[in-house]
Formats: C-alpha cells, structure tokens, sequence
C-alpha cells in the first residue's frame, strides 16, 4: 500500500516570479552512522522548476515540514542555487547565495563560499569554513559515514570535468562542529580530472588520462603509470598524504574492455566490465585497510549482466 509522504503541492504556491507550482528538487536524508535514526531530511522545491530552489527540513516521522521559529527546523525559503547537507542532526554545510548580493557565488552563478550552520540559529550567524575561486564552477564542503568511517571532504569545482579534493577525518561530528574542528585539511594530490570517493577507509580513484603516482610515492608504487579508464584504490588517509604504497588497480582497461559501471553492498563493489562488446560482473570483497580480493568474475553474458546478491 502506497503512502503519501510528502505533497510538494502542499505548501502555499511561489511567490517568485511568474512560477505558480512547486517541483520537486531532491532529498537528503540524515545520516548520523551507527545511530542513525532516519527520522529527518533536507527538502528542496524549485518554483516552477528553476535551477532556484528553496529548501526546508521535513521530520519523517511525523510526516510534516519542521516550523523554523517554534521547532527550530532549518529553513530557506529564498529561490536560490543552493547546495545543503547535514554535517550532523544539528549543523549544516551550506553553499547559497547569501546575502542575495551574488558575491558569494562563483561567475557560472552557484555556490563559492561555504557556511556552517547551527540549529536555532539564524543563517546570518552561519560561520564561513570554505571559500573556492571565483572563476571555478562551484565549491562546496560535505561529511559523511561510509561503511564504518567518517570523511570529510572540501572540493573546487574547477570546470566541469575538473576538481580539487582537500580531505581530513573529522572529529566526532555530533559534538564538535565544523568551524571548531582544529584537524587540517590536506590537500590530495590526484590529477584533477580525476574522480574521488570511498567505499570504508578506501579511496576510489577513477582516472579521465593517463596517471602516474607522484615522485615521492613512485618507488613504492612501482613507477607505473595507469592508463586513462582505470579504477584504482588504497587507504583515504594514505591517499590524502600523497603515499601511494598501497595503490590497487581493481581495473585497467585494455584495447577490448572497458569499465561501463560499478556499484557497492555493504562488503563488496561490483564492477560492470565491457570485454568484446559483452559484459561481465566482478565482485571485489572489501578486506579492510586498503586490501582487496577478486572473489568472482562472472561469465560472458552477451550483453545483459546480471548477478547474484551478495552482503
């Protein structure tokens, strides 16, 4: 049995412009790790589908939006290129444009300065913690839990294929906020057409050219260069050092294959490979602290892959 949630028509219409309906911009939802209640989400709604957007705290319990005066539920209520999420169930990150004056906003129009800010507070009391470049696309700051462990990135949107990462682990985010946190942020030195993530403690690093580690890290990691297309991994805080020792190449691509997909359970990441216009699946286990094993790779399959669940 469905059940509605949320009516994004609900709530009285814009007052923006010539918009007179609300679409509906996204979601996120509060992660606080391993006392996650799931109880709170972050929800944007565009006046009549604008890149604009406004956005309010929804309670997922009661199935109703926070009131900001009397329960204190974050709440921005002016259209505008926003980018928002939860640090912790009482401290946001959040990119906008404010003081409506655009100084705050890079030359391509979203968010270059970033703001941490405090329940029951009002936004202008929100404290500056990143600023990116004007000339960049964007820039903005986020912590999040992954897989038993908490990361926190800052990342400059430099163009569209672009972007410069700065990582630290944050202390316990649930009592020491974003301003008050003393640990520095380090710079990681991959190319910057490269994209960054993580699965555990692990950074994922999927590469738009070719790459070789840097000279300091070279020896250890065999000076080898990696060819444009490949996935490779080793410890996030390994990688935020610029010590590439441990450096995993869980796929390179060949003159035949290509890798078309990957998604992660909770132990493994599953790799959808392209080999002779046929696909296979490839199951990663997860061992922690930066290793990998190659449990399964599953036959040809013509094209449609499919395979069994795993944990």
């Amino acid at each position: 049995k469905w059940e509605t949630v949320i009516a994004v028509d609900a709530p009285p219409p814009p007052v923006t412009g010539t918009a007179s309906t609300w679409v509906w911009h996204g979601a996120s939802v509060l992660d606080q790790g391993p006392i996650s209640k799931w109880d709170r989400a972050l929800v944007s709604l565009s006046p009549g589908g604008s890149d604009a957007d406004t956005m309010r705290e929804f309670d997922l319990v009661a199935k109703k939006f926070l009131d900001p005066d009397t329960e204190k539920g974050f709440a921005l209520p002016t259209p505008a290129k926003t980018d928002a999420g939860y640090r912790s169930r009482d401290e946001l990150l959040v990119g906008t444009d404010f003081g409506g004056d655009s100084t705050c906003l890079t030359d391509s129009g979203y968010p270059r300065v970033v703001k941490a800010w405090k329940r029951g507070e009002p936004i202008e009391a929100a404290e500056v913690v990143f600023e990116g470049e004007k000339t960049d696309i964007a820039a903005n700051q986020y912590a999040y839990y992954d897989r038993g462990h908490w990361h926190e990135f800052q990342r400059r949107t430099i163009t569209f294929y672009t972007a410069a990462f700065n990582y630290r682990v944050p202390k316990d985010v649930a009592t020491v906020g974003a301003k008050e946190d003393a640990t520095p942020f380090a710079s990681v030195p991959i190319q910057l057409d490269a994209s960054l993530s993580t699965f555990g403690d692990a950074a994922l690093i999927e590469l738009r050219s070719p790459w070789r580690p840097p000279p300091s890290a070279a020896a250890a990691a065999g000076g080898k260069e990696y060819a444009a297309g490949s996935l490779l991994s080793c410890p996030m805080a390994s990688c935020a050092r610029g010590d590439f020792a441990q450096l995993v190449a869980l796929f390179e691509p060949t003159e035949t294959c290509s890798l078309q997909a990957q998604t992660g359970t909770k132990n493994y990441l599953v790799l959808k490979v392209l080999d002779d216009v046929q696909a296979d699946l490839r199951f990663w286990r997860y061992l922690g602290e930066g290793k990998w094993r190659l449990e399964e790779q599953q036959a040809k399959t013509g094209g449609a892959a499919k395979g069994a669940a795993k944990g």
